[in-house]
């Protein structure tokens, strides 16, 4: 008996999703799969049910095995044709509490930045620019120096002071992926 379609079981592409195919199906030359939808998806479990449905729902004999074929609004640093959903799915869930800033974050370096915990602690905001923060970095802890430099203040080159400066030692950032403009995040070294 076949269990009824559980809820995380998309009617399309999702936003952020995967596309759950049965191996036993592929093999055999059929097609066989369901998009999950990974923003209504709770936990692991949850990930299984959908799992178990769509093997459950094969028309092949002995449907045991399953990957990952496509991948929707999932960045390409997560992307497993067997992912392991303990490790993927608080990241994707990270993405679309924290935004792009987590997916910038995440990519710079994938093997290291996974925990949306250090994620917290290393995010310092988003900005027009690398010019931008520094500016503002500047003016508020060193406000008083700018003032007194007042008449040479304007011709500062934050830009250079950004890419060139110390501050580099204790910052990094980085425009969001390719195709978006939602700012310039910087974070803690």
């Amino acid at each position: 008996m076949i269990a009824s379609k559980p809820s995380g079981i998309a009617t399309g592409c999702p936003d952020v999703g995967a596309y759950i195919a049965c191996i036993a199906s592929y093999n055999s030359g059929t097609l066989h799969g369901a998009w999950i939808d990974l923003e209504e998806i709770g936990n692991i479990d949850d990930i299984q049910k959908c799992i178990d449905w769509v093997l459950a729902t094969s028309s092949e004999p002995g449907a045991e095995e399953y990957a990952v074929h496509d991948w929707s609004g999932v960045p390409r640093s997560m992307q497993d044709e067997w992912p392991n959903w303990g490790e993927t799915l608080p990241l994707i869930q990270a993405i679309a509490e924290h935004g792009e800033a987590f997916e910038v974050w995440h990519n710079n370096a994938p093997d290291y930045n996974n925990d949306p915990a250090d994620f917290q602690t290393d995010y310092v905001g988003s900005y027009d620019s690398g010019a931008d923060f520094v500016r503002e970095y500047y003016e508020e802890h060193y406000g008083d120096a700018l003032t007194a430099s007042d008449p040479f203040s304007f011709a500062i080159d934050w830009k250079a002071v950004w890419e060139r400066g110390d501050i580099s030692q204790y910052f990094w950032g980085s425009d969001g992926p390719s195709g978006h403009s939602w700012g310039f995040h910087v974070f803690n070294n």
